[in-house]
């Protein structure tokens, strides 16, 4: 976004740091909607997978839920490889990583992102500053725009498959939406219905911890299970 420049000594209105960060307050402001949601009021320390695991009881889990982290912030002047810190920069950008639940439309973020930006620009109808706080999709493009996901009814015989054969190893089997993505998208993008699985039982939620780590005892037992579940769907390939 942009917004006027000029010295830093200067009360100048307009800037265009200021308009990312009120732009920034409220996509903070959805994220805490969010994740009250998933959490509630308590605090917690760890993989959010695990807290919404551990909070079965709301049926909710981190993929049920619109996830949104500012990922970079970028604003000012460079003069010889140096930051100049008494100018006021005319432009600015802020990042967002957002991980849409298909529970959502896509076309409700794009709607909410466009009310945020909209919001700082009515601010300075009249004001001199005629530039405008706008938005883009920087890597999913037109792909954001729309749900690929896979059902797990009747309707897809390898859900039942799938599904029966863990259940027949004594095991159970919970479907839930995986909240960060996955390749899958893609083959789901082209109408091609994928599943992820996880055969890790008995073991802590740490996905993307510092310490992730599986038991050898639950990596081995997970080893069998693919074996199992490979030779029966390879044995059902003219689904």
């Amino acid at each position: 976004m942009e917004g006027s420049t000029g010295h830093g000594s200067r009360f100048i209105d307009g800037t265009a740091v200021e308009r990312v960060v009120h732009v920034v307050n409220q996509a903070l402001a959805y994220r805490e909607a969010q994740r009250l949601l998933l959490h509630g009021g308590c605090a917690h320390a760890g993989c959010d997978h695990s807290v919404a695991a551990a909070n079965a009881s709301k049926k909710r889990g981190l993929g049920d839920v619109t996830s949104l982290n500012v990922t970079r912030l970028q604003a000012g002047i460079m003069s010889g490889g140096q930051p100049v810190l008494n100018v006021i920069p005319s432009q600015a950008e802020a990042c967002f990583d957002i991980r849409i639940s298909p529970h959502t439309p896509p076309s409700d973020i794009a709607d909410e992102i466009t009310r945020w930006c909209a919001h700082e620009n009515d601010t300075l109808k009249n004001s001199t500053q005629s530039a405008k706080v706008t938005w883009e999709w920087v890597t999913a493009g037109r792909a954001a725009m729309c749900h690929a996901t896979t059902p797990i009814d009747k309707s897809n015989p390898w859900w039942g498959l799938f599904a029966g054969t863990i259940r027949s190893l004594g095991l159970d089997v919970r479907a839930d939406v995986f909240p960060a993505a996955t390749d899958s998208r893609f083959l789901r993008a082209k109408n091609i219905r994928a599943l992820g699985f996880s055969p890790m039982r008995h073991s802590p939620i740490l996905l993307h911890e510092h310490d992730e780590y599986l038991d050898e005892s639950v990596f081995v037992e997970g080893c069998n299970v693919y074996v199992h579940l490979l030779s029966k769907l390879a044995a059902n390939a003219d689904f």
